[in-house]
């Protein structure tokens, strides 16, 4: 009988730190995975230092999760930033060559996934501009220090520095003429697009079909782009926002 209940007693014990145990391993929270990381989409090499950097991790969101980019291994001087699946990121170009990039998550809880990384060449400092066909309003005339481009967009290009060389219809630039990581023109080159460091878009040119009023907020904008009458905005989140014209 004594060594039944003690039996019993047992039992009640096991049972309690099964309990303990199960609701221990339930509360915990697995630590985010980031599946997939590619510089510029996978890209082998790129003329621009500003680059985007697409990634996936499941269930991270900008409210409840946080990325780190740095090309240090050990993320010296990086910082948390909300989560964004296409984050906008400005390599060194003080070198040109391989750069490595190094990515990571955390979530609400601090977890943080394992480091992953991906390479990208940096080309030198920028390449010449040629340009042909009709030469109204001087569309195809360059101006001098024809060096250094690292994109390019109807009536404009975009310096190694951030700054904009414009000619033809686009010879007019908004000021300041700096922090600038992409452009876009209209075909024909009647408005046109920056996108700044920063994430927001400075607009200039026709505005008849609203081409030219970009919609609140402008901020977090990692690539644009240019229509006849309309333009196109990426954000970090992945989303597309759409101005002007809509036939």
């Amino acid at each position: 009988m004594i060594g039944s209940q003690v039996f019993r007693a047992g039992e009640k014990v096991f049972l309690v730190w099964v309990i303990l145990f199960l609701v221990v391993v339930s509360g915990v929270q697995a630590s985010p995975v980031v599946s997939s990381f590619k510089i510029n989409n996978g890209a082998a090499e790129t003329a621009n230092p500003a680059v985007t950097l697409p990634s996936i991790c499941e269930g991270a969101t900008g409210a409840t999760h946080s990325y780190m980019a740095s090309e240090s291994p050990d993320f010296t001087g990086a910082a948390w930033k909300p989560y964004a699946s296409v984050p906008l990121f400005i390599l060194s170009n003080t070198t040109s060559g391989t750069k490595t990039v190094y990515f990571k998550v955390k979530d609400s809880a601090n977890a943080e996934s394992a480091v992953t990384s991906d390479t990208i060449t940096l080309g030198g400092e920028g390449y010449s501009v040629v340009a042909w066909g009709s030469n109204e309003n001087g569309l195809c005339s360059i101006p001098s220090r024809n060096i250094g481009f690292v994109a390019i967009a109807p009536s404009m290009g975009l310096k190694s520095d951030g700054s904009i060389i414009a000619w033809g219809n686009s010879a007019e630039l908004p000021e300041p003429n700096r922090d600038y990581v992409d452009i876009a023109a209209s075909n024909g080159g009647w408005h046109f697009l920056g996108l700044k460091s920063g994430g927001s878009i400075v607009s200039w040119g026709s505005d008849l079909y609203g081409q030219c009023s970009v919609p609140a907020p402008n901020s977090g904008f990692v690539s644009i782009a240019a229509g006849e009458n309309h333009c196109l905005g990426l954000k970090s989140n992945g989303s597309v926002v759409a101005w002007g014209e809509n036939l």
